[in-house]
């Protein structure tokens, strides 16, 4: 917590807030953060020019501005699962304590790093697009969401690398949103919604941070890199040791919360009508997909890199899993008068009190 580690965890004294005082004191050299090989250079800056931005407006680098956003982040994940599942329902209350229980989880909260921001930006675009899913929009409310839902995947993206993915994700999401509704001319107010977030992220990594080193996927050779992507004693190895975390994270409270949850959501999604939980599931799928293929690629040390990363990326994917877990009972509305519902596969009644608005 904030008394025992004002500076945050490791990586955020290290890397973000690391990267903010550069950008702080840089001045027209901030640049010079980029020779900082082992510190991630080459990671996007959303987290750290926040923080260097209150800094500027408070006049000094306060512990207490990083510490207060990475608060602001966890609270809103609170808010953005309780609201996907409708804040009126008690279900969204246990979903929200489940949440909050595991230790692993609130310990990310407070880390002061990137990943509960990344866990922040995917959660509220993928509870967007469910909003579309369970209540048929007209084409203005439509449009809100898409755009809506865009902006917070990109800025995801300039987050972190790993919100490069999840924005795929998204996208993949918002595309089966607007192929189900007949509407797939709406997708055009995704990609306007995504074009300032991504636009950033392209001038930093195309320009900026050309030259910057990922360690993660960093090698002498690329043979040494194509080797390692073809071995199966990695595969086993990276799927021996998730195997043994998946059971261990939430801590000594919540310890099993993990497997329990991705049944939960598993079994919701599979349903006849689950889809609403399948878009948050589907999303947390592809996420974990990413990191387990960077896990094997990587010429690192796989037990130490799969144990260093592991907690803070199940705490990337752990909001949209609880999402999934209690996505019970959203069957969502057809998406024409008469048509066949992709889901159901049934014909909805045209005399039927759930047609759209």
């Amino acid at each position: 917590d904030y008394h025992h580690a004002p500076h945050g965890q490791w990586d955020a004294w290290a890397i973000w807030n690391q990267k903010a005082r550069f950008l702080v004191r840089g001045g027209e050299r901030w640049t010079d953060l980029l020779a900082l090989w082992w510190a991630q250079p080459a990671h996007p800056l959303l987290v750290s020019s926040s923080v260097a931005r209150l800094w500027g407006y408070a006049g000094a680098e306060l512990t207490a501005v990083p510490a207060l956003l990475a608060n602001l982040y966890g609270a809103g994940i609170a808010a953005a699962v309780i609201g996907a599942l409708d804040a009126g329902r008690p279900r969204a209350w246990v979903a929200g304590a489940v949440l909050l229980a595991p230790t692993n989880f609130m310990r990310e909260v407070t880390a002061q790093q990137a990943d509960v921001p990344v866990a922040f930006f995917v959660v509220l675009a993928i509870a967007l697009l469910r909003r579309e899913w369970v209540e048929r929009l007209d084409d203005r409310g439509l449009l809100s969401v898409l755009a809506l839902g865009a902006a917070t995947a990109a800025f995801g993206a300039w987050t972190k690398n790993e919100g490069i993915p999840a924005f795929a994700c998204a996208s993949l999401v918002a595309l089966m949103v607007v192929r189900r509704q007949r509407r797939p001319r709406m997708l055009g107010w995704w990609a306007a919604g995504a074009a300032p977030g991504l636009a950033i992220l392209a001038w930093f990594k195309l320009w900026v941070a050309i030259d910057a080193p990922v360690i993660y996927l960093s090698g002498d050779t690329q043979t040494a890199t194509l080797a390692s992507m073809g071995g199966a004693g990695s595969l086993e190895a990276v799927a021996g040791i998730m195997w043994h975390r998946v059971f261990e994270w939430g801590g000594p409270d919540a310890a099993g919360a993990l497997p329990v949850a991705a049944v939960a959501a598993l079994a919701a999604a599979c349903t006849r009508s689950g889809g609403a939980a399948r878009l948050p599931a589907l999303t947390t799928a592809g996420m974990v997909l990413a990191y387990f293929v960077v896990w094997v690629v990587s010429p690192m040390d796989t037990e130490y890199l799969v144990s260093a990363t592991f907690e803070r990326l199940i705490a990337q994917v752990w909001p949209l899993l609880i999402v999934a877990a209690f996505s019970w009972g959203d069957r969502g509305r057809p998406g024409e008068w008469g048509e066949r519902d992709p889901i159901t596969d049934r014909r909805s009644s045209a005399n039927s009190p759930l047609i759209s608005l």
